[in-house]
């Protein structure tokens, strides 16, 4: 009973907030739900772990941030396939949507979600001690995500639930290297 009323909730919000959209934006929102328009913030990045860092802990930094992209990665893709939740694209909902992509494979919970939050929350973690202003980065995956809404291929409780995972996951990789790297 809950769960049947989260779950119209959750389809009412997708409703409403992908059909918010216009043909004048979708350009600019299938780019930004594209990983590669973000390479010059992933650039910037490296640029500050290299700037503020010694090369040893640069090294522990990036190996931290591989294992937390690949288990991240695999947790999700996981969880997929295990709950087995058909993306709002390929349901009963396709004719009454804005679908401006079409993947094929299942919903719950959103990569994209989990991965930008986790990294995030990761490399926010690692460079707040040097600049308060990467607070800042907190947008990327805000517009990320929110973008795989406005394209039609996930439900606001699969961006949810990717954005506390991933925020979960990025805090306890972050736990980590601290434990090894800032004693």
């Amino acid at each position: 009973m809950v769960f049947d009323k989260l779950k119209d909730l959750d389809i009412r919000l997708f409703l409403f907030l992908n059909n918010l959209g216009t043909d004048k934006y979708d350009a600019f929102w299938v780019a930004v739900t594209q990983v590669y328009f973000w390479i010059p913030l992933y650039i910037y990045l490296v640029f500050l772990i290299v700037r503020f860092y010694d090369k040893k802990s640069v090294g522990r930094i990036f190996w931290y941030a591989i294992f937390l992209l690949v288990f991240t990665l695999l947790l999700t893709e996981s969880t997929k396939n295990l709950v087995g939740r058909l993306r709002p694209n390929n349901s009963d909902l396709e004719k009454v949507i804005r679908s401006l992509q079409t993947p094929a494979n299942f919903s719950f919970f959103s990569g994209h979600a989990a991965n930008s939050f986790a990294m995030t929350t990761y490399f926010v973690s690692v460079l707040f001690r040097k600049s308060r202003w990467v607070l800042l980065f907190y947008l990327w995956p805000v517009l990320f995500s929110y973008s795989r809404i406005y394209v039609g291929v996930h439900y606001p409780l699969d961006i949810f639930v990717g954005a506390v995972t991933g925020t979960f996951l990025g805090a306890i990789a972050y736990k980590m290297l601290k434990l090894k790297t800032f004693k």
